[in-house]
């Protein structure tokens, strides 16, 4: 400890100059884990207009999402982005963008952040570091690019700004192509719907709200999602033919046949799709309402006969 005048001088490992945390080694760590703190500080006072069944819509949440979040991040990330080489890094900062992601596609807390981004329309954040990044330096003539994150390809060294920036946005989808093809199984339900990132770009908005994003994640009401969080002692459908999936309810359940569609190949850029998801999701949480309701009343049944009064749906008291 020194003494500087009268004062004690108490040394750190970090110091915080124009916003950005420097640390002793320059590995800019504790920086992103200063920027993650206050963008989940800043997303929780948005959480509050951004419930999944009522709030701002979604054109109106990704707006404000990316103004907040997006501007935090970027902010001097020409002098922090080597931060993106280490993985431990970029798992962090997807891991508060899933959490926007979230709220903003309407979806559950354990939605899969690479679904949960397509579904947001919100590209990965370390790539739009990295392309901000790549995009400096080929101005200023940093040469050669360090890629960390995106797949990397030869930049022509006179390449105006707007080539440059088509290139970089190029890239950018092809690599979010790329993270969402390799983490989401061919055979996952949500591959049916959305293709890839590539195909949900080119359909603009998949405009998702609380129903359908179940839909697409087979959360809710589905036997299959609550046996998994212990809230059913069975996953098997009511048919009695098989787990009681998405892909099952709506493809070939003949309790949710109505209106079926026959044409699966547009997935959820097709209205008759999204109409069926949601009126067959619905169904399903009026069906949940009712056992709920029907469970209640077994339960004040089972008072009345044990003469204990009906002053709530918990388990009767002891007879201690």
């Amino acid at each position: 400890m020194l003494n500087v005048g009268g004062q004690q001088v108490i040394p750190s490992q970090t110091m915080k100059y124009l916003g950005v945390v420097f640390d002793s080694k320059l590995k800019y760590i504790d920086h992103v884990d200063y920027i993650n703190q206050k963008v989940r500080k800043t997303i929780a006072k948005l959480a509050i207009v951004f419930q999944n069944t009522f709030g701002y819509g979604n054109t109106a949440r990704r707006i404000m999402v990316k103004g907040c979040m997006k501007a935090i991040y970027l902010y001097a990330s020409v002098v922090w982005g080597s931060a993106l080489r280490y993985q431990s890094v970029i798992k962090s900062i997807r891991a508060t963008q899933r959490k926007t992601n979230s709220i903003c596609a309407r979806a559950y807390k354990d939605v899969g952040y690479e679904i949960s981004s397509v579904l947001a329309g919100m590209p990965p954040l370390d790539m739009v570091i990295e392309k901000r990044i790549i995009s400096y330096s080929v101005r200023k003539k940093y040469f050669p690019v360090m890629w960390t994150v995106m797949e990397p390809f030869d930049i022509p060294i006179n390449a105006t700004e707007k080539a440059l920036q088509i290139m970089l946005n190029q890239r950018l989808l092809e690599s979010w192509n790329k993270l969402y093809m390799d983490n989401v199984p061919v055979n996952h339900w949500c591959r049916t719907l959305i293709p890839s990132v590539e195909w949900a770009v080119r359909c603009m908005e998949l405009r998702p709200n609380f129903l359908l994003a179940q839909a697409v994640m087979g959360h809710g009401a589905f036997n299959s999602y609550l046996f998994k969080i212990g809230k059913r002692t069975s996953p098997n459908c009511k048919c009695g033919l098989e787990v009681q999936t998405p892909e099952h309810v709506f493809k070939t359940c003949v309790l949710y046949s109505e209106s079926r569609p026959d044409d699966w190949s547009e997935g959820l850029s097709s209205e008759s799709v999204r109409q069926y998801l949601i009126r067959a999701t619905k169904q399903l949480w009026e069906e949940e309402k009712e056992e709920e309701k029907s469970g209640l009343n077994r339960v004040r049944r089972i008072r009345s006969r044990a003469g204990v009064p009906n002053t709530g749906a918990g388990p009767a008291p002891s007879s201690r």
